[in-house]
């Protein structure tokens, strides 16, 4: 009994040494994308700069939701008492509101019309700690527009390993960040 299961053990293993010297099939090359893995984190220069380029994208195309989504977990978080609507400095409704006539005093400013198109990009990012500024170039009709002023830029701030645009008072909506519109309330 023995030597059958010894002989069929060693047919087995002859068996399994000819398949794998049969001809096996050409491999075909596939084309490989390299992608950074989620394991690999990006420098916070990187990260800081595709969060900063897809909010002003968003923010050109008066996108107000995709907009209010980079801005501050701290200052979208519900407040006491209760979370309640009118204590809350910056509900979406109010960001989109107030957003919008910044840009048509921007607009304005610059003696465009409302409809008119502008194209956002960042120019450069100054980078501290925890904070950073981001400056930004506006472009109207393919011409850069001349707006920035040395301190004109949007504070963006590292919370929990992510950027957010955050300025330093979290009392009510942003600014825009750019173009000397820093009042996002009327006069």
């Amino acid at each position: 009994m023995r030597a059958s299961v010894a002989a069929c053990g060693v047919l087995a293993i002859l068996l399994l040494i000819a398949c794998a010297r049969q001809a096996s099939p050409t491999p075909t090359p596939v084309p490989v994308q390299v992608f950074p893995s989620p394991e690999v984190p990006l420098s916070p220069e990187v990260a800081l700069h595709q969060r900063a380029e897809a909010a002003i994208a968003a923010l050109g195309a008066g996108e107000w939701e995709a907009y209010y989504e980079y801005q501050s977990p701290r200052l979208r978080r519900r407040r006491w008492p209760y979370g309640l609507d009118i204590v809350q400095p910056c509900l979406l409704a109010k960001f989109a509101v107030e957003t919008d006539e910044a840009l048509a005093r921007f607009r304005g400013s610059l003696g465009i019309g409302e409809d008119a198109s502008l194209t956002l990009a960042v120019n450069r990012i100054k980078m501290e700690t925890t904070t950073a500024q981001v400056y930004v170039d506006v472009f109207h009709n393919d011409e850069l527009v001349d707006v920035a002023e040395d301190g004109d830029a949007g504070r963006w701030a590292l919370i929990d390993g992510e950027w957010w645009r955050e300025d330093r008072d979290l009392g009510g909506c942003p600014t825009l960040g750019f173009g000397g519109v820093q009042d996002t309330k009327e006069s």
